[in-house]
């Protein structure tokens, strides 16, 4: 029995602190979880550029059966199969070279020609082959190329850091929620309190004024302040049970009670906080500056585009052939019987006009994304010192409200140490109190102040954290 009673007397409240609030939001709230599973997506895109100036293989077959008619059937037959495949790779460089390697075989086998003119009718004929193509006007040094490489990977990293900054932003606002919860909660004790001290206040007035020895204008001020002090306290509480609405939403939870305790920073703690790291730039100007390189790339994507094409054309090859594919092969890597071949090719648009309007267009819009940077990087600059201000006054705040507190607490211990003398009044006592309870409501504004801006600071610093 004495055990069942003393554990019953046991409540356990759980506690919750900031990182492991961070932490549940970070694995729970799916906006948060989607933006991470983006932020490494687009980032793992961005390597997309890579993949132009890779390697690549390819391979080929064809199956050819002509039965169309020839100039001479005792020389060329009346039917020819050919059996052809070719595999090897091609790359594209930073020039814009593009260069292709392959090896080519083909089998031939010619009906109905006579045997005494052609002996061998199936045959192979292999080759290596190396062909190059150089750009000389169009993707001239291979801009083209470099371009479109540069907008897949500026859009993708754009992506990417306003993802970054998204998962910040919830960050932010679990943190506030946070702070607003745990700082009210001490609000509402403290209303309790004072609720509790306006009671005594109106019942004391209330007795004096049936014995008339007050007027009546004070026990109509104590009942009035009473009243005032009830719709406080209810007001706070309605603004508790919405924000632990908020703050359990944000961790996934569709629930308006919250039985756990939240563990704050304590008050004298908090003119130890020093501003956070700032990174060279936060990442929704990060994202700005990305764009601006994919809307200069798109412009020099599109004046490249519409040049006229020049190119250089090369290849050479080995060729052999044989009834035997073996000595086909061998033979097509001797220097017996080379093949080089060279030719430009030249490709001219004709509606210039149109050409030079879209080029026009293009330019103006990079111009555009380039001004917004610019206003991104100047409202960025000014939003962060006007939170460095806001900062460094909260904290004189929070050290003002806390020494304020500390003398209004002086003030009524002092009095009530009167009271007990017989040099004070109780209403005198209660008033004392009235004057420190709202100086407590004074440091917790201050203290949900300074934290706020604090949070506001961290989203400047280098890296998504909790």
């Amino acid at each position: 029995m004495w055990i069942s009673l003393a554990l019953s007397c046991l409540v356990f409240t759980p506690k919750i602190d900031l990182p492991t609030y961070l932490n549940e939001v970070s694995t729970s709230h799916r906006a948060y979880r989607a933006a991470s599973e983006k932020f490494e997506g687009y980032k793992a895109q961005s390597k997309e550029k890579a993949l132009f100036y890779s390697p690549q293989f390819f391979s080929s077959y064809n199956f050819i059966n002509d039965k169309k008619e020839t100039a001479s059937r005792a020389l060329q037959g009346d039917e020819t199969t050919i059996h052809s495949w070719t595999a090897g790779v091609r790359q594209t460089i930073f020039t814009g070279t593009q260069a292709k390697l392959y090896y080519q075989s083909e089998k031939y086998d010619v009906e109905g020609t006579t045997a005494t003119l052609v002996p061998e009718p199936m045959y192979y004929q292999n080759r290596p082959v190396l062909e190059i193509v150089q750009p000389l006007w169009k993707n001239f040094l291979g801009s083209e190329t470099q371009a479109l490489a540069q907008i897949l990977q500026s859009q993708s990293l754009a992506q990417s850091f306003a993802e970054a900054f998204r998962m910040k932003q919830i960050l932010l606002e679990a943190e506030s929620t946070f702070y607003r919860l745990a700082l009210l909660r001490r609000n509402i004790s403290i209303r309790k309190e004072s609720m509790t001290q306006a009671e005594e206040l109106r019942r004391w007035a209330n007795r004096r004024g049936k014995l008339e020895l007050a007027d009546r204008s004070d026990t109509l001020q104590a009942n009035a302040n009473y009243q005032n002090r009830q719709i406080e306290l209810a007001r706070a509480q309605h603004e508790e049970k919405q924000e632990i609405r908020n703050f359990n939403s944000l961790r996934g939870i569709a629930s308006d009670e919250l039985d756990a305790e939240l563990v704050m920073v304590p008050s004298g703690d908090l003119q130890k906080l020093e501003i956070p790291s700032r990174a060279a730039r936060r990442e929704d100007v990060l994202a700005a500056e990305q764009k601006l390189k994919a809307e200069r790339a798109q412009a020099n994507l599109v004046l490249d585009k519409y040049r006229p094409n020049l190119e250089l054309r090369g290849s050479i090859a080995g060729n052999g052939r044989d009834p035997s594919f073996g000595s086909a092969t061998s033979d097509s890597f001797g220097s017996d019987h080379p093949t080089f071949a060279i030719g430009v090719n030249l490709e001219v648009p004709l509606n210039l006009w149109a050409a030079h309007d879209v080029k026009r267009g293009v330019e103006r819009v990079a111009k555009a994304a380039e001004w917004e940077l610019q206003r991104k990087i100047f409202d960025e600059d000014r939003i962060y010192e006007g939170l460095l201000e806001r900062f460094e006054h909260s904290k004189s705040q929070a050290r003002l409200a806390l020494e304020l507190e500390k003398t209004q607490k002086e003030k009524v211990e002092n009095e009530r140490s009167r009271l007990r003398r017989g040099r004070s009044t109780t209403f005198q006592v209660l008033t004392f109190e009235q004057d420190y309870n709202t100086s407590q409501m004074l440091r917790l504004q201050a203290e949900t102040e300074l934290l706020n801006v604090y949070a506001q600071l961290k989203t400047f610093s280098e890296q998504v954290s909790n």
